[in-house]
């Protein structure tokens, strides 16, 4: 499994997605990693299955960002 190293990150981002990972239940990093594989989905980079992160009732974080956004 490759790793992201993403440095100087603002403070607003930062505490904007720590809220998203708490709203949804998630680490940060599952967070951010759920939100990259929906922009890899977004431009038609599916993900394997076995990949992506699942919640309690079987959506992956992607769906469960996805459906936030609506």
């Amino acid at each position: 499994m490759h790793q992201i190293l993403t440095r100087n990150v603002p403070e607003r981002v930062y505490q904007a997605l720590r809220r998203r990972a708490a709203e949804h239940h998630a680490s940060l990093e599952a967070e951010v990693r759920a939100i990259l594989a929906q922009a890899a989905e977004d431009e038609g980079f599916a993900l394997p299955a076995m990949l992506v992160p699942k919640d309690a009732s079987g959506k992956s974080l992607a769906q469960i960002v996805a459906e936030g956004r609506r």
